[in-house]
């Protein structure tokens, strides 16, 4: 389409009202779900990496993904790509049924209202066109 807006919202470690006000103008959004914040308590990693993870520098969870999906897709974005998805502390399903639940539970049909995606970890993902 023409001048439709792509935003782009990973390594942020939480959401600002700015990001929340970006995302509420695009028609595609990019969004970080790099962690599921149980696994990363109970996981392997070291404290102070745990710290980091869950801080305000450091990722943006599931839940705090999902809260952005939300905000874009209440502003009228149509196409969702969850991306920089951890390899020890998340699942393409997990953070799927994460986003999928927040959006369908506040009226948003996925799959008819919005297409959700997860991007590929290591090879390219599909064109997108906003």
């Amino acid at each position: 389409g023409d001048g439709g807006k792509a935003a782009v919202a990973t390594d942020l470690g939480r959401l600002t009202p700015e990001v929340l006000r970006a995302a509420a103008g695009c028609d595609l959004l990019v969004c970080e779900t790099n962690h599921d914040e149980e696994r990363v308590r109970t996981g392997p990693y070291p404290y102070p990496l745990k710290e980091r993870i869950l801080g305000p520098w450091g990722h943006l969870s599931n839940e705090a993904g999902a809260e952005l999906a939300w905000t874009a897709v209440a502003g009228g974005a149509r196409t969702v790509v969850l991306a920089h998805l951890s390899h020890e502390n998340n699942t393409p399903a997990r953070a799927h049924e994460v986003v999928r639940g927040v959006l369908e539970r506040r009226g948003a049909a996925v799959g008819r209202d919005v297409a959700l995606e997860v991007a590929p970890r290591s090879e390219k993902s599909r064109r997108y066109t906003v």
